[in-house]
């Protein structure tokens, strides 16, 4: 019962996170959506601060989760893997608002400490995700995978995010010919 209420709460305030942001957003108002006392939030959560910071964590649980059923889908070869990985990054500003808030703030240097470390924390797990998937692929032929290069796919990833809405502005080309590169590079580097 204790875990049920506290996830309508991080569930209650992911809703006014996404619409008002954390500055604007009082635990007042999520109370109220919730028809509880304010006092009922501080029996789970020491600020809002806190709670900011649980429904990141909530959100990147479940981002983490998809990734992962991405890459432990036998039934696709990497490449095919890889750019359903790439497409899921880049809706993650429509499913995953608040951690795209989260890394524009970054970007914005609006940032304080604990976000950075929010953002340190999803970065690095999504790369031993990536790791991992790629190892065990990757074991079949050297066994070895470079840190850089998870690092490279992590990070051109989340470049693609912002490439491709930059392009929904600019009515460039096709938002698919960075990912089929990176993939064919990639497929050059696997299967040599």
């Amino acid at each position: 019962m204790e875990k049920e209420k506290k996830l309508q709460i991080i569930k209650a305030a992911i809703k006014r996170f996404w619409k008002h942001g954390l500055k604007k957003t009082t635990l007042e108002e999520i109370a109220r959506d919730l028809r509880i006392g304010k006092a009922s939030i501080y029996h789970y959560f020491k600020s809002k601060d806190e709670l900011y910071q649980e429904t990141i964590s909530w959100e990147t649980s479940l981002f983490f989760n998809e990734v992962k059923t991405i890459f432990q889908n036998t039934e696709i070869q990497l490449n095919e893997k890889l750019i359903q990985y790439f497409n899921y990054k880049e809706s993650i500003h429509n499913n995953y608002k608040l951690i795209y808030e989260l890394l524009l703030n970054i970007l914005n240097e609006r940032s304080h400490e604990q976000e950075i470390k929010l953002l340190k924390n999803i970065l690095s797990g999504e790369e031993e995700i990536l790791k991992n998937a790629i190892s065990s692929i990757k074991e079949s032929k050297d066994g070895n995978v470079s840190e850089a290069l998870i690092n490279f796919l992590v990070s051109q990833s989340w470049g693609l995010v912002f490439v491709n809405i930059l392009k929904e502005y600019s009515q460039q080309g096709n938002n698919n010919i960075s990912k089929e590169g990176i993939i064919k590079e990639l497929g050059n580097i696997f299967y040599k």
